[in-house]
């Protein structure tokens, strides 16, 4: 009877860590039955969430630079360049040979470099707040002289050569 009783507790004993061998086996290592994580489960997901920011980081690229040549677009499409001052200092812009500097009331320019007249559809001319003249159309500026635009009619300044001009308010280069 002992015989019986050792024989039938080693067969138990024996099923149940087969059982357990069984059930350990089948636990993948880095599941939900594995709280665990292995070196290679979080090689894995960092890999993901990198690969995650670098996707959206690319696209957020694309998404700028196809907004940058839709406006760069527009700028070629106008028939001149046009601009505002911000209000907080002069801004450079360079004048090319021909080309007719147009502005609107209250704008402020100084010729710094290069050949220019003033031009005016009426007429009239624009205040040269330096020498405290006016000077008008066709008669060529001076450099470094403040000048200042009083209506907007169609004044401002032609190119005789290639210019540098200091510029604050609204303008076109046509």
């Amino acid at each position: 009877m002992k015989k019986k009783i050792l024989i039938g507790f080693l067969v138990f004993l024996l099923g149940f860590m087969l059982f357990n061998i069984v059930q350990a086996v089948e636990i993948v290592p880095g599941s939900d039955e594995d709280p665990l994580i292995t070196s290679s489960y979080l090689d894995k997901k960092v890999q993901e969430v990198v690969l995650n920011i670098e996707t959206s980081v690319n696209q957020k690229i694309k998404q700028i630079t196809n907004s940058i040549s839709v406006l760069d677009k527009k700028v070629e499409d106008m028939s001149g360049q046009s601009s505002e001052g911000t209000g907080q200092g002069f801004k450079p812009i360079d004048i090319p040979a021909g080309k007719k500097l147009t502005c609107e009331a209250s704008a402020e320019i100084i010729l710094r470099a290069g050949k220019a007249k003033v031009v005016s559809e009426t007429g009239a001319g624009l205040s040269d707040v330096t020498s405290g003249a006016d000077i008008k159309a066709g008669e060529y500026i001076t450099k470094d002289h403040l000048l200042i635009v009083p209506r907007t009619d169609g004044r401002g300044l032609a190119a005789v050569a290639n210019s540098v001009v200091m510029i604050k308010g609204k303008y076109v280069i046509e």
